[in-house]
């Protein structure tokens, strides 16, 4: 990228056409790296923007930085590192429901019914906005470009406040998997 170390400096001053233009650029190659080892659209796109929302939330430590991609392709590295973690606590917490099965009755309806109320508690301690565009885009499916243009606010607001909400889930869902299997 030509001018990358004048637009990294422009960035740790908090400078967001900066950081823009860093996202534009290196956002589809970030994405395909995460998604060949993740396999899932989804998943590749959440781990891909928290990236990007970690380096404009520290985007003063970049100061001295020439290049961003050694950086981005670490942390995407630590992502899916940690990402693979969580898939294997969820397989090990349904192995022991499994294994609890023949114990007494499993009522997956029910763990269902729990899981959504401990999730909509969850949504409920946080800000009015972030349950507004978490509920659109989940529950009501609007894109995220239709949640933007609708709450008059960047798509990139919208990408960064669904995957605040659903790391702060991921306890929520975390906490239940736990209980589940004590239960």
């Amino acid at each position: 990228m030509i001018f990358e170390k004048e637009i990294i400096l422009k960035l740790s001053e908090g400078d967001s056409k900066s950081f823009d233009n860093l996202y534009l650029y290196y956002y589809p190659m970030l994405y395909r790296f995460i998604y060949g080892f993740v396999k899932d659209e989804g998943d590749s796109e959440d781990l891909s923007q928290d990236i990007f929302y970690k380096i404009w939330t520290n985007h003063s430590r970049f100061s001295g930085v020439d290049t961003l991609k050694p950086y981005l392709f670490t942390m995407a590295k630590n992502a899916v590192f940690a990402h693979y973690n969580k898939e294997q606590m969820h397989i090990r917490a349904l192995s022991s429901i499994k294994e609890g099965e023949e114990g007494y009755s499993f009522e997956p309806e029910l763990y269902a019914q729990e899981l959504e109320q401990m999730i909509d508690k969850a949504l409920l301690g946080m800000s009015e906005r972030k349950q507004q565009i978490f509920r659109m885009s989940r529950h009501e499916g609007f894109s995220n470009d239709e949640i933007a243009t609708k709450l008059n606010i960047s798509k990139r607001t919208v990408e960064n406040t669904i995957s605040l909400v659903m790391k702060e889930l991921g306890g929520a869902i975390s906490l239940f998997a736990m209980l589940i299997t004590i239960k």
